[in-house]
């Protein structure tokens, strides 16, 4: 693993801007990116945070990238188009988001309506309570969605406001600062952290050890959670907020990888409508052997 002080000798950023795409290098080796044109699955209509590149690959999948806010209420989850992305200075870039796109289901080619979300969201929330059994879940859902050629597809909708994100490379990690207090709707305030489920497949939390398809899909789990690509050769975790109490913050971790979906990340949930977190990327110790 890189030492600290070798880190921050590497890392630079360089808000570059040529047609939409930033990039900020933390290393040699790997860079975040804005390109808003990745993606694939039911993500790649939706705005996107940053993505990880190694190598020059963007690590996407279908993943939303980092720092990406989305709203979720009783009935309805809101995912964001992008309002703008633009460069502040040296180590700064910043996106607006607007929360105007929900999921709408497709069953046999045909629109299902929006009513249909008041069954769909409570049988999230409970496959979100049974860690042990969701990747059996998992292919349940992959061979229904196959059976009635069901299919996700996001749409415009009323929008719940606008959310500003703030990305600095600051101190070895990538701080990021939201600004979400012009949502008009109420709901819990959800920011994701993902990248390829391909590429991170090891979840480490302290000695314990998930891999592959072990891993859950819905996790929660303490600050320091690392996931892991050994492929890659690093992984990345979030840390606390400064200001974090039980109530206020929540981290969840997991990864998808089942046809049309490919996601590993992390997300942060909070009641709180300012704030930053810091998400540090580590070099893995088999890859600097």
């Amino acid at each position: 693993m890189h030492s600290s002080s070798r880190i921050e000798g590497q890392l630079r950023a360089e808000a570059l801007q040529a047609g939409g795409t930033f990039s900020v290098s933390v290393s040699d080796e790997i860079s975040l990116v804005c390109s808003p044109a990745t993606g694939e699955g039911k993500t790649k209509d939706v705005a996107k945070g940053l993505f990880l590149c190694c190598n020059g690959e963007i690590l996407a999948g279908e993943s939303t990238g980092f720092g990406l806010p989305v709203l979720k209420t009783r009935c309805r989850t809101y995912f964001p188009s992008l309002v703008s992305a633009s460069s502040i200075d040296s180590t700064r870039c910043e996106m607006v988001f607007q929360l105007d796109r929900v999921e709408i289901l497709h069953v046999f080619g045909i629109r299902m309506p929006s009513l249909s979300a008041w069954i769909v969201e409570p049988l999230l929330h409970a496959y979100m309570k049974v860690p042990h059994h969701q990747q059996s879940l998992l292919k349940l859902g992959a061979a229904l969605r196959s059976r009635f050629r069901a299919h996700g597809a996001m749409v415009p909708c009323t929008s719940q406001g606008r959310c500003r994100v703030q990305y600095e490379l600051r101190d070895g990690t990538l701080v990021v600062s939201v600004d979400a207090s012009q949502l008009t709707g109420r709901g819990q305030l959800i920011v994701l952290n993902e990248a390829s489920g391909v590429s991170f497949d090891r979840l480490r939390i302290g000695d314990r050890i998930w891999e592959g398809k072990k891993i859950p899909g819905w996790k929660i789990v303490p600050f320091g959670a690392v996931l892991e690509s050994p492929s890659v050769g690093y992984g990345f975790s979030i840390a606390a907020p400064d200001d974090t109490t039980a109530s206020t913050w929540w981290l969840a971790c997991g990864r998808e990888v089942v046809p049309n979906l490919n996601w590993a990340g992390c997300a942060l949930m909070t009641d709180q409508a300012r704030f930053a977190y810091r998400v540090r990327f580590q070099r893995l110790k088999e890859a600097s052997a």
